[in-house]
């Protein structure tokens, strides 16, 4: 009963916000209401996801994104040794998510969309939730800026834009990386390759960017795409390891740029996060390094120098009945602590809800971080 109740709350609070709007008739209340208790509310379909986790400077709070069913995201704080949420206010016809703190813990950048429209562009906010500002200029109504990251001052934000799409799996393609200076407000291209999928990216020391991007032949401007033959060239070349170093003004400044993996691990390497010390936090699919021949897993791997070591495994604890269709299980959305020693990420569980566990970044001490489903009504 606990959980229809938590259900019922979370389904009351997101109709409460917006009947002034549709003026809901009270008969579709009750069916909008009954509908999901029956037949979500039982199971974990319903239930308010958890994602984008990212450490504090100080390792012992979390931010994350808290999204309700209907899809309004909110930015949540988590202190670690409290176990408490604390929930970042926020209009009622705004969406936040995808945050990032600040070097001095002072600020969060993130995303920001309102109510009915498809700009969606990058914010930051003091951490007490006062000083709201868009950083990146208004765009068209179908574009997407995402994961900001912070320069080591916290001077600059490098970002992903896209544009929306209408069909296909993925509803963002053409996806490039951007820096933004926070003090002028001036913006910086720094790859114009249209790629249909790109990572977190953060700048590192000498000038350079560490980033993942899903474009397989590792052609830049001349060239952003390729043809069959070539797609499985490069696959059987790299074997889909997509994690990058360049320096910021390589591709652009360069009309032969090609793209060449960092270093090789198994099979689809992608960047996750990066320490202070330059420790890289990656995943790397791993069902066929185990043997498994059916569905999809992706792991944790850490590299430090020239080591690389694997912190999670698809059979550990987190992973028990952790299969979505297809039989696929896999880590999802990771970071490393500033000072390298704590991994929080998510995990795809059982009818894709998010799920987030925090560890020691040996790979150690794993213990899942609980989200309250009506966390909205605490406020």
């Amino acid at each position: 009963m606990a959980k229809y109740a938590a259900c019922i709350r979370t389904y009351i609070a997101e109709f409460a916000r917006i009947r002034g709007v549709f003026q809901w008739t009270l008969g579709f209340l009750t069916v909008a209401l009954a509908v999901p208790m029956l037949f979500g509310c039982g199971g974990e379909a319903e239930y308010p996801k958890a994602k984008w986790p990212a450490f504090f400077p100080d390792n012992k709070r979390i931010l994350y994104t808290y999204c309700l069913r209907s899809g309004r995201c909110h930015l949540i704080v988590y202190d670690i040794d409290a176990k408490h949420h604390t929930v970042i206010p926020q209009p009622k016809n705004e969406s936040r998510f995808g945050g990032r703190v600040s070097p001095d813990g002072q600020t969060i950048a993130f995303s920001l969309e309102h109510d009915g429209s498809r700009d969606v562009g990058i914010a930051v906010i003091n951490v007490d939730g006062t000083g709201v500002r868009r950083v990146t200029a208004k765009g068209s109504h179908d574009r997407y800026e995402g994961a900001p990251s912070f320069s080591a001052d916290g001077s600059r934000l490098i970002f992903f834009r896209g544009e929306y799409r209408d069909k296909g799996v993925n509803p963002l393609t053409q996806r490039d990386l951007f820096a933004v200076d926070l003090g002028a407000g001036t913006e910086k291209q720094i790859t114009d390759v249209g790629f249909f999928e790109i990572s977190t990216a953060y700048f590192i020391d000498d000038g350079k960017i560490i980033f993942s991007a899903d474009d397989p032949t590792g052609v830049g401007r001349k060239k952003p795409y390729s043809g069959l033959k070539e797609r499985r060239d490069y696959i059987e070349k790299h074997n889909y390891n997509m994690i990058f170093i360049v320096d910021e003004d390589y591709i652009l400044s360069n009309n032969d740029a090609v793209l060449l993996p960092a270093f090789l691990n198994g099979e689809s390497s992608w960047l996750e996060s990066v320490s202070d010390s330059g420790a890289i936090l990656f995943v790397s699919r791993t069902d066929k390094m185990d043997g498994v021949t059916r569905g999809y897993v992706y792991d944790l791997f850490l590299k430090v120098g020239k080591d690389i070591r694997r912190l999670t495994d698809a059979n550990s604890p987190f992973s028990e009945g952790n299969r979505n269709v297809g039989g696929s299980r896999f880590v999802h959305r990771a970071e490393i602590s500033s000072d390298g020693t704590l991994v929080v990420f998510n995990e795809f569980k059982k009818h894709r809800r998010r799920v987030m566990w925090l560890m020691n970044s040996d790979g150690t001490e794993m213990r899942r971080i609980d989200v309250p489903t009506d966390l909205l009504m605490t406020r």
